[in-house]
């Protein structure tokens, strides 16, 4: 069994959230918030592209897989532009195998769908932070969890 307990993580580090809607957004907000995390909200791909061009890019992208003038793999080549390379979380609200293969074949760092609960999110970005910090900046490369739903077909495959 997995210790899920959530690694506390350092003041500077911030998220980008990307999201055209309220509800989803706040969740996820407020479980980074309970994180120390401080957060930015942008609405479509167009913003974050323009926030991740900047000079203090986030440590993390967390985004919709659908947005109003794009979709997830639009903000994952977003995020390699960055020469920081932020890991990329996409959260849709479908469990659809075909869009999370995808997802992580595409070298995103995980796919999740709601309901969210704080301490999985929690888990999530901490592994998500730990990874970017021991592995540095680079280039997004398919996880086994991919890799074994490819094989079997099912998400409950990548457990």
């Amino acid at each position: 069994m997995w210790n899920r307990s959530p690694i506390r993580l350092a003041d500077k580090l911030w998220v980008l959230l990307v999201y055209d809607e309220e509800e989803p957004v706040r969740a996820v907000e407020q479980i980074l918030l309970d994180q120390a995390m401080s957060t930015r909200r942008v609405r479509n791909c167009y913003e974050a592209m323009a926030v991740l061009r900047d000079s203090d890019p986030p440590a993390l992208v967390v985004t919709d897989a659908s947005l109003p003038d794009g979709d997830w793999a639009d903000v994952l080549k977003a995020t390699c532009t960055c020469t920081s390379f932020p890991p990329l979380i996409v959260v849709s609200r479908l469990a659809d195998v075909r869009l999370y293969l995808d997802v992580m074949e595409s070298g995103a760092y995980d796919f999740v769908v709601p309901p969210l609960a704080s301490a999985d999110v929690a888990y999530v970005v901490s592994g998500a932070l730990l990874k970017r910090s021991h592995h540095g900046p680079g280039k997004p490369q398919e996880t086994s969890a991919a890799a074994s739903v490819r094989r079997s077909g099912s998400l409950a495959g990548a457990k």
